[in-house]
């Protein structure tokens, strides 16, 4: 049975993204003027160390060359990252791009410990999180939300391997807060597809294992058909794509890689189908809940 269309809906186009969660760490529902109450939509989302050009992908992939803010000689003066806090962008196809403020930056952290000696003063005590600690559970904030809320999550790097990025990646899967319904729901974890900027000095062979091995007693679904989409055999493969350095090349992988994430299957974040406005909604929670885990509060006080 075909859908019937949807009817006096005209979304505001964007022509630059707005602030899903703010540098201080504050949901925002800015985004809902941009969505609709309908359900063929679909989210990706982008995470990386600092530097490795994310917010650039982001760009490139969505098609609008102002949808996120890049790094500027200011803000590397004020060793400040090309985004703060999390940032959202949505085309006309209804895919949602979500722009995260870069995983273990030590300017991200410190500012966040800036905030807090300012807002608690005296009474901040002597459970403050060292400058270490507040990087990586910052970090894992941002993952687990990203994992609860994503189709796609795409881990952007400039080297390889990074064994401290991979234990990040698995820590957050460990510590991701269930948001089911019930028991009988299965937990919402999305595709992972791990980007390479450059050439490498290892084969694509190798790097398959390596992430086969991460990740092969992993819920997050880092393998699919994804390589056919960008020219390379399907079977067995990791979602791993190498973005060249060669400029027509990189536009060419870059169109075909569009077309390869959209046809990942979007997975079930709830028995009753979300519809744009409602994923907001449930986004919104996905994000308290994040900041309110007493199994990451836990974890942070094992930290150095």
């Amino acid at each position: 049975m075909e859908k019937e269309p949807v009817k006096d809906q005209v979304p505001r186009s964007m022509s630059t993204s707005c602030q899903l969660v703010t540098e201080e760490l504050v949901f925002q529902e800015t985004l809902t003027q941009f969505l609709l109450e309908q359900p063929d939509f679909y989210v990706i989302a982008c995470v990386g160390l600092p530097g490795v050009g994310k917010s650039t992908l982001m760009r490139q992939l969505s098609g609008c060359p102002t949808s996120f803010s890049l790094l500027t000689r200011d803000k590397i003066t004020n060793a400040e990252p090309g985004t703060l806090g999390i940032e959202a962008f949505v085309t006309s196809d209804r895919v949602v791009w979500i722009d995260c403020q870069p995983l273990m930056s030590a300017g991200v952290a410190e500012r966040d410990i800036a905030r807090s000696r300012e807002t608690y003063k005296e009474n901040l005590g002597s459970e403050a999180l060292t400058l270490s600690a507040t990087t990586e559970v910052l970090a894992l904030h941002t993952l687990a939300f990203i994992y609860c809320v994503a189709d796609v999550v795409l881990v952007v790097q400039d080297h390889f391997p990074n064994p401290h990025l991979i234990r990040l990646l698995q820590t957050a899967e460990m510590l991701k807060p269930n948001l089911s319904v019930d028991e009988s729901t299965v937990d919402h974890l999305p595709n992972l597809v791990f980007i390479h900027q450059g050439k490498q000095h290892m084969s694509t062979k190798s790097m398959n294992e390596f992430y086969h091995r991460c990740f092969q007693t992993s819920r997050l679904r880092y393998k699919s058909k994804l390589n056919q989409f960008v020219g390379k055999p399907a079977d067995g493969q990791t979602n791993l794509v190498i973005l060249p350095d060669d400029s027509f090349a990189f536009k060419q992988i870059i169109d075909q890689l569009r077309c390869g994430l959209l046809a990942l299957p979007k997975l079930t974040l709830n028995p009753l189908a979300l519809s744009e406005k409602t994923w907001l909604m449930f986004a919104h929670k996905a994000w308290e809940t994040v900041r309110k885990s007493a199994l990451i509060n836990e974890y942070s006080r094992l930290l150095p």
